[in-house]
């Protein structure tokens, strides 16, 4: 079964930066210290965007962030942590 196509507007600017993390091959420890949040928080977003773009794993998360563009976006941007 092919993976759905989110569109970029319907993942929240956090979910985008944690998808170019996957992508780059960076584990939920390490995208949760760059991003000051937890890695429960992190396992959260995986999981959204596995919901999102009907992928199985981090895989294919990884291989849907290369095909839509995520890989190729310019250096990632430190969000300011969630209060």
């Amino acid at each position: 079964m092919p993976a759905q196509h989110a569109p970029r507007h319907t993942l929240t600017l956090r979910e985008q930066a944690v998808l170019r993390m996957i992508a780059a091959g960076k584990n939920s420890r390490s995208i949760a210290i760059e991003l000051g949040i937890s890695v429960l928080t992190v396992r959260k977003h995986r999981s959204n965007l596995l919901a999102k773009t009907g992928t199985r794993n981090a895989a294919q998360l990884a291989s849907y962030a290369v095909e839509h563009g995520f890989r190729r976006a310019r250096s990632l941007v430190r969000l300011a942590p969630a209060t």
